[in-house]
């Protein structure tokens, strides 16, 4: 079974392992607009003409506009010392790579080969709190030179020089400028005397595929907007009925308690529907696990939403209006209010539709 994983909020130091549906995490497939299977409505004798026509008039509308949130899957061939292999055109926040079809995504711009002896990791990083060329010569790591084009004329290993013993964990870490104050790292990490030639070449063409341009993760026919696109694909999903979503909740008690498959019953609707009653002010884009200084302090209440074939994570914290949305790499945060007032917290509607959940599971 493929895994993701939710960071906790706040610090995002700490990660839940969220075990999902087997065939889950596939973010970049694309699902085909479905009619809801009409197998799954209550009998025509009981539900209202109406309200019936209504219910499905959402789900139709919902995953039409999941449909505008999602990258066409896109492959292409390359030759890997002699053999063709299919790599996928992986969609960042303003950046692409190829990314081979037979490795796993485990989160977010991070793979992982079959073996587990050999993985890539894409990471933004704001060079205004830690530049990353520095920070790795300070830690001790070792400059190497290599053959490349800049901006990967050169790369840092963890191992101050040495060469470390087979079977432990041996790390590179590659550079490329976006403007004068970010920076991109890949971290192309391996086990020792165990990764074959083939997962050292297809590492190295991760790497020199890597392209700024102009496209998101989740948006392909409109302008992106950061934040507000992963919202907007975020209900959408959470409404779209072939879309499946996790809860996790941990109280004060500390334990983490996990409500598999969102979807269970068709009164779902009447809790996410709830969602759109919220508008949101303007995204903040944080980094190295920061939040904005308003924002709730980690701990206490939390609810965490999970779109895992979206490989999309939403924060609610009770008693606060901040919602924190964590996408592609990255993450926003934003207060949402209520269309009818303030004094409706968009954590007390997730709660609610919890609650709905745990009814729902136990039937």
């Amino acid at each position: 079974m493929k895994r993701c994983r939710a960071s906790r909020a706040g610090g995002l130091a700490v990660l839940l392992v969220l075990t999902l549906l087997t065939g889950g995490c596939a973010g970049s497939e694309q699902t085909s607009v479905l009619e809801p299977d009409a197998a799954q409505s209550t009998s025509a004798d009981t539900v209202d003409p109406a309200a019936e026509a209504e219910r499905l008039a959402v789900l139709h509308d919902a995953a039409a506009r999941l449909e505008r949130y999602r990258w066409p899957r896109e492959t292409v061939k390359k030759d890997i010392l002699g053999q063709e292999l299919e790599f996928l055109l992986y969609h960042g926040n303003g950046w692409t790579i190829h990314v081979p079809v037979a490795w796993e995504e485990t989160w977010p711009a991070e793979w992982q080969s079959p073996s587990q002896r050999a993985g890539f990791e894409v990471s933004k990083m704001f060079l205004g709190v830690n530049n990353p060329k520095s920070f790795r010569a300070q830690a001790g790591s070792w400059r190497h030179e290599t053959g490349y084009d800049p901006p990967f004329d050169y790369y840092y290993d963890n191992d101050g020089g040495y060469t470390p013993p087979d079977g432990s964990a041996d790390y590179r870490y590659f550079f490329a400028p976006d403007g004068d104050d970010r920076s991109f790292e890949f971290t192309l990490h391996s086990v020792a005397g165990e990764i074959t030639e083939e997962e050292l070449a297809i590492q190295e063409a991760m790497l020199l595929s890597f392209t700024l341009d102009d496209s998101s993760r989740v948006l392909r026919s409109e302008p992106y907007t950061p934040g507000r696109t992963e919202w907007d694909a975020a209900l959408a999903g959470l409404l779209a009925e072939t879309e499946p979503i996790w809860f996790h909740w941990d109280g004060n008690t500390g334990v983490w308690e996990d409500i598999i498959d969102g979807k269970g019953d068709p009164d779902y609707l009447d809790c996410a529907l709830p969602l759109e009653e919220y508008r949101t002010e303007e995204f903040i884009q944080t980094f190295f696990g920061n939040r904005p200084e308003e924002a709730p302090e980690p701990g206490g209440n939390l609810i965490t939403l999970c779109l895992p074939q979206m490989k999309l994570y939403l924060y609610f914290y009770d008693g606060s209006p901040w919602v924190h949305i964590s996408h592609a790499g990255e993450d926003y945060w934003a207060v949402f209010q209520h269309e009818d007032g303030p004094d409706k917290v968009i954590f007390d509607a997730v709660y609610a539709w919890l609650e709905a959940e745990r009814t729902w599971a136990a039937g």
